[in-house]
């Protein structure tokens, strides 16, 4: 079984093998690519709010919905996985059904 955590770290891609190091090429994953381009604009506003230290808990609580919603869209177009999303904003984690 694969375990995949989506997240929005600061350097990362916005996925990453849960028990591996190192993040994953969105496009290696064949996700769609609307799925793809909405996980790289979702990890770049991600980075954006760890810039601004993560003041705004309005932000990181919008990014985190958001964030759950692209990985149950995940888990949809990779039914054979486990999700688990991370939050840096507010350090907690969700699995994903």
């Amino acid at each position: 079984m694969r375990y995949l955590v989506l997240d929005g770290m600061l350097g990362g891609t916005g996925a990453r093998e849960k028990y591996e190091s190192g993040y994953l090429n969105l496009q290696s994953l064949l996700l769609s690519e609307s799925l793809i381009m909405d996980i790289q604009e979702w990890q770049s506003e991600y980075e954006q709010a760890k810039y601004s230290g993560y003041s705004d808990g309005a932000v990181i609580n919008n990014l985190d919905e958001r964030g759950l919603e692209l990985a149950a869209l995940l888990k949809k177009e990779m039914s054979e996985i486990k999700v688990e999303y991370y939050s840096d904003g507010i350090l907690k984690r969700w699995i994903v059904d």
